[in-house]
């Protein structure tokens, strides 16, 4: 995963974050366009947390960290990472989003989105039991694992990005002709 990818999906998710919150008591509809500029926002902070995870769980197989190091950036991980899942909840409730309505690429992007934050929350749940980190060996599986989906998740959220960016292009291009 290309960290300068992920910090610049990151910047943007926290600018569209900042606008969500300045109108969280009030019902947004959503267009494709609203929608898919949400789902970018989102993707952006969950990159932030994957990349932080990416370090600390990479310092802490190669053995560079202690396990009390480990379990207190797990738990900070965690924290974020519960947070983010409930202000994305909270939002996803106030839009008014029908899936029917919704095209293809939409529906993709959404849903590779929800993919990539619940591969996240795996890695953050499954890696310590009890207060107790796994065995490095299960738990570079569990994150390997993971990790794949998350790479597979990115790819299909800019491949479906891509493809609703130029149908809008296609789409003004056929307006302007009329």
């Amino acid at each position: 995963m290309n960290k300068n990818r992920l910090i610049i999906l990151c910047v943007g998710l926290l600018i569209v974050l900042g606008l969500l919150f300045a109108f969280r008591d009030k019902r947004i509809p959503f267009n494709n366009q609203k929608m898919l500029e949400a789902q970018v926002d989102f993707h952006k902070l969950m990159e932030t947390i994957a990349i932080d995870m990416s370090d600390v769980y990479g310092k802490y197989l190669a053995d560079e960290m202690s396990e009390e190091d480990f379990l207190t950036e797990v738990e900070d991980l965690k924290d974020r990472y519960q947070h983010f899942v409930v202000f994305y909840q909270e939002v996803m409730k106030q839009v008014k989003f029908e899936a029917e309505t919704q095209e293809t690429d939409s529906l993709r992007a959404i849903t590779a989105l929800q993919n990539t934050y619940e591969s996240v929350g795996y890695i953050l749940d499954r890696t310590v039991k009890d207060g107790v980190p796994l065995p490095r060996a299960d738990i570079l599986v569990i994150y390997l694992q993971q990790m794949s989906k998350i790479e597979e998740n990115l790819e299909i959220f800019q491949e479906s990005l891509l493809n609703l960016y130029m149908n809008e292009v296609v789409e003004s291009l056929n307006d302007t002709e009329k």
